[in-house]
């Protein structure tokens, strides 16, 4: 988890480091047209088409049985599926790039060179269909329960990014080569990774070579299509706020919302740092069939999150005028019902996401999908019928109600069934005669 925001930091002020630098060596225009471009990777979480999930999943159970022959056809199978999806995304992509003009991306045709707009769009969309395979390798350290290695070398894909960046437009190279720097250093990073660890740490696992099997095929390719289609279901009903906001209000108050939700969203990064860790542990040990420990364990993260949050989010409410006032100015401002309503909704999630991670390391999403489904319903009904009174404070209010009301007790219901579940696997197990 340390190191997870470490690699995060990393993440996020590389780009902002070398933003400004960027913008004044390429221009607005072609500046933009990078921007539109590299904002694709936005879309990394449904491109891997849920296998990195699956992967975590299934391989962390096999790690617990020390299954290696397993773990390494696991292992190989969703590299292959990955990478065939994205050469025929890529194949795609040069498909249309040949009839048409990315410059109209941004309205830029008149001042960037069409070959150079080609040139760029390819190079960021290649950067980006590369990582989709090349992020695997998180999967699988984190299943292993090494996701400080991974954590590290996304600390070093900033670092590249960094030099390679300023060490571009030192030398005055051009601006695609610039780009490319910007673009590439992640992937460069994750692919060194990657060789690190299958070919010095950990050569019985690596995927080269393996003959792949329609089981293991179908296996992962099923359940990692289930979180896929979770994943969607999720990021429909946490991103639709916007949306109905300017539906029913105007878009001035989809600018007020949404620059709330970002900074108050760092709540709910602070709940990710938890949740992937315990994935891969609460897998392991539920394939050994240590579920007291799970349900002690599960507690304490709950209790521990939500303290974690209602202190930075009790600081972030009380001085966010302060804080608003540095980061865009002193005409920018939340009210406290905002900033309020949009902490008691992380509070909400740090509680939840903890059982919901049990699920998740089992393959359990049945809870999820009724939960989901349901939240969005309903949390969409109440928003419309109070965002007209209460204006945008009714966004994180009524979601709240929602999550508190359907979400909440889905998590702690899927949370205890999954642990019965495991309990009297392990039972009959260890008593064949109860069968």
């Amino acid at each position: 988890m340390a190191s997870a925001v470490l690699a995060r930091f990393a993440t996020i002020v590389a780009p902002l480091l070398v933003i400004p630098l960027m913008l004044g060596y390429l221009g607005k225009e072609l500046f933009g047209l990078w921007a539109t471009a590299a904002s694709i990777s936005a879309l990394a979480a449904f491109a891997d088409l849920g296998l990195g999930n699956g992967l975590l999943t299934r391989l962390s159970t096999s790690a617990a049985r020390q299954d290696w022959k397993r773990a390494q056809q696991l292992i190989a199978n969703a590299y292959a599926v990955s990478a065939a999806f994205c050469l025929t995304l890529g194949a795609i992509a040069a498909l249309a790039l040949t009839f048409l003009d990315p410059r109209n991306i941004v309205g830029a045709a008149s001042t960037v060179d069409a070959a150079e707009a080609r040139v760029v769009v390819m190079v960021c969309i290649s950067a980006f269909l590369v990582t989709v395979p090349l992020s695997l390798i998180q999967r699988v350290q984190y299943a292993l329960q090494l996701g400080w290695q991974s954590n590290a070398w996304q600390t070093v894909g900033g670092g590249l990014m960094l030099v390679f960046v300023f060490a571009a437009v030192k030398a005055e190279l051009s601006p695609t080569i610039v780009i490319a720097g910007a673009v590439l250093a992640g992937p460069l990073a994750i692919l060194a990774n990657s060789i690190y660890f299958f070919v010095r740490q950990h050569p019985e696992l690596g995927p080269l070579g393996v003959r792949l099997d329609s089981d293991v095929f179908v296996d992962i390719f099923r359940l990692g299509f289930a979180f896929f289609c979770l994943s969607i279901l999720t990021s429909i009903a946490l991103n639709i706020d916007n949306f109905l906001i300017a539906h029913t209000i105007g878009l001035s108050a989809v600018t007020d919302y949404s620059v709330a939700f970002r900074l108050f969203s760092m709540l709910g990064f602070l709940v990710t740092l938890v949740a992937l860790p315990l994935w891969p542990a609460n897998s392991e040990a539920l394939e050994l069939g240590d579920t007291d420990w799970v349900a002690h364990f599960t507690f304490r993260i709950a209790v521990c999150s939500f303290l974690v949050v209602l202190v930075c989010g009790a600081l972030m409410v009380g001085f966010r005028s302060q804080i608003f006032s540095l980061w865009l100015g002193p005409d920018h401002a939340v009210a406290f019902s905002v900033a309020a309503g949009l902490t008691f909704w992380a509070l909400l999630l740090s509680v939840a996401s903890p059982f919901f991670s049990v699920q998740n390391s089992v393959g359990k999403l049945k809870y999820q999908y009724f939960g989901w489904s349901a939240y969005l319903v309903v949390s969409v009904a109440l928003k419309l019928f109070m965002l007209p009174t209460m204006g945008i404070a009714a966004v994180p209010i009524a979601a709240s109600i929602a999550y508190a009301a359907i979400l909440l007790p889905t998590a702690i219901l899927g949370y205890q069934s999954t642990i019965r579940s495991q309990r009297k696997k392990h039972e009959h197990s260890h008593h064949p005669s109860a069968t």
